[in-house]
């Protein structure tokens, strides 16, 4: 049913499945949902899920639980909107620094901070397209993690052991992403 409603979205709006997470409370696994969920993302054309309804959401901890350490591993935006607007935020600017030490905006690659020393990400967002929110992706020890930002936080701080790689993009409201700002750290 999912493949037929996909080809009837000529616009191409989003298309979200529908989940009845009130069945897992008497006859279906939470591996059901989880597995819908997967089927859902591989289907071309569907644009993501929602669950119906919240009370079981929150009363069913191996629900939440199934889902949060399944397919919820990381944080996920609202699919982009282009027909509400199609203009793109702008790279934004980066800079770094760890106490009297800094590295000017564009620079690509930093030192790594001495054992116990923290480094500290700015940025700001550059051209007219204002950022709604900000996504900042990090790879540390070889594995990428993700977090969705609001507006208003324009820094973050890490201690040992420092990110390998920065990636920073601009998100506008209706959900499209800039390029991202990407910085590399230099190991000694």
């Amino acid at each position: 049913l999912l493949k037929w409603w996909a080809e009837q979205n000529a616009k191409e709006r989003h298309l979200l499945a529908g989940l009845d997470v009130t069945k897992t409370e008497n006859n279906w696994s939470v591996q059901e949902i989880v597995n819908q969920i997967r089927l859902t993302r591989q289907q071309n054309g569907v644009s993501g899920h929602i669950h119906w309804d919240m009370k079981t959401l929150k009363r069913n901890t191996a629900l939440a639980a199934g889902l949060e350490h399944g397919v919820y591993l990381q944080p996920a935006l609202v699919p982009a909107s282009p027909w509400l607007g199609g203009a793109r935020p702008e790279k934004p600017g980066l800079s770094v620094e760890r106490g009297a030490w800094s590295v000017e905006k564009g620079t690509r690659k930093m030192p790594v901070p001495e054992t116990g020393a923290q480094l500290k990400v700015h940025w700001e967002a550059s051209g007219a397209e204002k950022a709604w929110l900000w996504v900042l992706q990090a790879r540390t020890g070889g594995e990428w993690s993700t977090e969705i930002l609001p507006r208003e936080q324009t820094s973050r701080v890490w201690t040992r052991p420092p990110p390998e790689v920065l990636a920073l993009t601009a998100v506008d409201r209706n959900g499209n992403a800039g390029v991202p700002a990407v910085m590399q750290v230099e190991t000694r």
